[in-house]
């Protein structure tokens, strides 16, 4: 169903994919705070819930250096970011990247996560695996 399919404009045609692409980055500079609203949420929810004091900020994340989603190997999409992980006093820096595509009515997702200071060996050797799976 088209309508509840989150993914279709991105495949559908030129002008329709870019729109969407569009959007999605967007959505992505409010990713950082929207996720880290909801986690305070959570803690929250759950110190109500079983009657703790874990502190509201115990984790959050920021994003760093992210690379917009763009269009890869003509049959797909891709984005990159560091993702910085703040928990409990302790900073864990990692970096993310990830590729979508579709093949017939299929979506396909290839995500990889490492430790930030790994992330120059991870994102040619990435591209390469997605070109494959792509084919």
């Amino acid at each position: 169903d088209n309508s509840t399919d989150p993914l279709h404009n991105l495949f559908t045609g030129k002008k329709s994919a870019d729109n969407a692409l569009h959007e999605f980055n967007q959505l992505l500079t409010m990713a950082e705070p929207f996720g880290n609203a909801m986690i305070k949420q959570y803690v929250a929810s759950y110190n109500q819930k079983n009657k703790s004091t874990m502190p509201e900020n115990i984790f959050s994340f920021s994003l760093r250096n992210t690379t917009p989603a763009a269009s890869f190997n003509k049959k797909g999409y891709t984005f990159g970011t560091r993702i910085i992980t703040k928990a409990d006093g302790w900073t864990l820096p990692f970096y993310m990247k990830s590729y979508v595509w579709k093949k017939g009515n299929t979506y396909y997702v290839l995500a990889a996560l490492c430790a930030d200071s790994e992330w120059d060996m991870l994102d040619s050797d990435m591209d390469a695996l997605a070109e494959k799976a792509m084919k």
